[in-house]
């Protein structure tokens, strides 16, 4: 559902333009939007599966029992108002621009420490096939929408009286998306088709990996467990996209599809280090038995946008 509000609405400030564009214009804008969209969406919704603690293991795991946990996390991201104008330069008519919109996730996650070394292991997966939908008159068909990930936590202090709880991680994400989507909108694309009344139908594929380096610090206040960490990202992706435009004659013409590659690589550190991402996350954790409910927020220093989630998990 995530990826559904997302494209809809941008897609949606795209179709309120008239005349003046071009096909190679509305080619290169959906060309960078298939870029911001699938680069942001799985990076953004991947950094919201907060533990309040900084680690659930010991750092002398031999001294207590293992620890597990498991639960539901409910997430949403401000979508970055630079995506939308991505678009409206595309036309000379002003185009209206929505300043941000939140875009929400579900995901279930696990985690495990304290068995033998002191570190815990964490994992997450969020699953979404064969969904349609239809909004502000944009049907949508989501083929598959899949992500998966896991991380490490290393446990650096143990907490006690004074100090607090510190672990360092890393962590792997594979997210994976399928999706197309139709206006029934009355466009006006009298430069590229022989008529003003269209209907519009593209998609957008991606598949990206996400890896990214946490370290995180908590502190056990009563029932309260507040939590602040920073995390670099690194992320490949591969984007497709395309689309075409279809008028009441049934007459139809095709934007050209394109494939979009990044790849990050360690071979050159200088480079590499100017493709990582940073966002920096708070929250608290509230503790009544063997439940914990956690409020977190991050922000993204790339795309300059927040996320947010709420979390209940079981923990004993």
């Amino acid at each position: 559902m995530k990826r559904t509000i997302a494209v809809i609405l941008i897609f949606t400030i795209m179709l309120t333009a008239v005349n003046a564009v071009t096909q190679s214009e509305l080619d290169s804008s959906l060309r960078t939007f298939a870029e911001q969209v699938a680069d942001f969406v799985p990076r953004s919704s991947a950094g919201t599966n907060f533990w309040a603690d900084a680690h659930i293991g010991n750092l002398f795991p031999l001294n207590g029992l293992p620890h597990l946990g498991a639960g539901l996390s409910v997430s949403g991201s401000l979508i970055p108002t630079a995506f939308m104008k991505t678009f409206s330069q595309a036309f000379s008519d002003p185009v209206n621009t929505w300043e941000s919109f939140p875009l929400p996730a579900m995901s279930f996650d696990a985690r495990v420490g304290g068995i033998i070394l002191p570190f815990d292991i964490g994992a997450h997966v969020m699953v979404l096939d064969d969904f349609e939908d239809e909004l502000l008159g944009v049907s949508v068909t989501i083929d598959t929408c899949l992500e998966a990930g896991a991380d490490l936590r290393f446990a650096i202090l143990q907490e006690g009286v004074v100090l607090p709880a510190l672990s360092i991680g890393v962590g792997y994400t594979y997210s994976k998306g399928d999706f197309s989507f139709t206006s029934k909108s009355i466009t006006d694309v009298s430069n590229i088709l022989s008529s003003s009344q269209a209907s519009v139908t593209t998609y957008i594929e991606y598949e990206t990996t996400i890896y990214t380096a946490t370290a995180q610090l908590s502190k056990k206040i009563l029932l309260l467990t507040p939590f602040v960490g920073a995390r670099a990202i690194a992320q490949d992706g591969t984007y497709r996209y395309g689309g075409g435009y279809q008028n009441i004659e049934g007459n139809r013409n095709n934007l050209s599809l394109s494939t979009i590659t990044k790849t990050f690589s360690f071979d050159d550190l200088q480079d590499s280090l100017s493709k990582l991402k940073y966002n920096v996350f708070a929250g608290v954790g509230l503790d009544f038995l063997i439940i914990q409910t956690t409020v977190g927020a991050s922000y993204d220093f790339t795309d300059e946008s927040w996320s947010g989630s709420v979390s209940l998990h079981v923990k004993i």
